[in-house]
Order: structure tokens, then sequence, then C-alpha cells
């Protein structure tokens, strides 16, 4: 079994990322790279049932982002959840929606997502 290794993790998103500017599906400056010391998140939109493992916190906090206004979709229908907008963690956190993006914050189930989850798209 591979071992947790969260530079790989945060490199192959990142790759992901530079792919598609390479590709020409996405200019540089709509990525919002993150700064050595990470993105600063802001949690205060989460339910208390809402709980998230230390290391999703840290990988969110280091993986690249589109610009909120630059949204793009990444795959067919799909674009990628930006943790760095309050209400895009909040959404994330209720992952049995199948058009989560459409619900008010307020009527999402945050626990149901497992705190080791990530949701990428």
């Amino acid at each position: 079994m591979a071992t947790y290794n969260e530079t790989e993790i945060v490199r192959l998103v990142s790759d992901i990322y530079t792919t598609l500017i390479r590709l020409g599906h996405l200019e540089d400056e709509e990525v919002a790279w993150a700064p050595p010391e990470g993105h600063t998140l802001d949690l205060s939109g989460l339910d208390d049932n809402a709980r998230i493992d230390l290391r999703v916190i840290s990988l969110m906090e280091r993986f690249p982002y589109m610009k909120l206004s630059d949204y793009k979709p990444l795959v067919l229908a799909m674009r990628p959840v930006n943790y760095l907008d309050h209400h895009d963690l909040a959404l994330s956190r209720d992952i049995d929606k199948v058009t989560y993006w459409e619900y008010p914050t307020h009527r999402l189930d945050m626990g149901n997502a497992l705190p080791t989850e990530l949701l990428l798209l």
C-alpha cells in the first residue's frame, strides 16, 4: 500500500493545471497558485458537523485554484471546487447532492462527507 504523500498529491493536481495552461485551455493568470505559506481558508461558513481532517485542510491550502471570475469547466459540465470561496467550501462538504451548487448553504448536510474526503470537481 502506498503511503500518504501530500507533496506528491499537490504536485499532481498542480500538474493538471499546468497541462491545461500548456494546452491553451487556461491562461496562467486565471490560476491562483498557492503562496509558499498556503492559501488562507475561511472555515467560518461550515456547520459544526462538517468535520474535515487536518490533512485535507492542508491540501486545500496548497492546491491551485481557478480565480472566481474565470470559472470554466475542466471536464464536461464539471468545474473545479474553489475552497478559497466560503460558499464553494460549504457546498463541497455535502457530497450527496447531484447538483450541489444549486442548493442554498442553509439546506446542506455538511456532515455526510467523511473527514478525509475531498471533492475536486
